[in-house]
């Protein structure tokens, strides 16, 4: 199994709207995709000491929005990456919402 963590750094014109509306073009994809065997996502929620974390460590960022993506293995992992479909959101449907990616994947 491999975990793929995305967080996401909204554009600054995001609404409610469209922030509905990528959640719905992730679950999309998480329905197409085989070997998927989890996905969730959903807005960041500020902890009550996020502010505490900022004023002493600068450099923590805090993204708007994350999914976890689980696949059942490395090659679905990249077979997902490598897809039309995939490629195709993410270079015409997903920069009207997201103005920076996070990437990790876990082991």
């Amino acid at each position: 199994m491999i975990t793929r963590v995305v967080i996401v750094e909204f554009q600054p014109d995001i609404t409610p709207a469209k922030v509905a509306e990528f959640r719905a073009l992730l679950e999309d994809v998480a329905a197409r995709t085989p070997g998927l065997t989890r996905m969730i996502c959903g807005e960041h929620k500020p902890a009550s000491s996020d502010p505490g974390l900022s004023a002493n460590a600068p450099d923590a960022v805090f993204g708007n929005f994350m999914s976890v993506w689980e696949f059942s293995s490395e090659t679905a992992l990249n077979d997902y990456l490598t897809s039309p479909y995939h490629r195709e959101l993410a270079a015409t449907r997903f920069p009207k919402f997201v103005r920076r990616r996070y990437l990790a994947n876990i082991a």
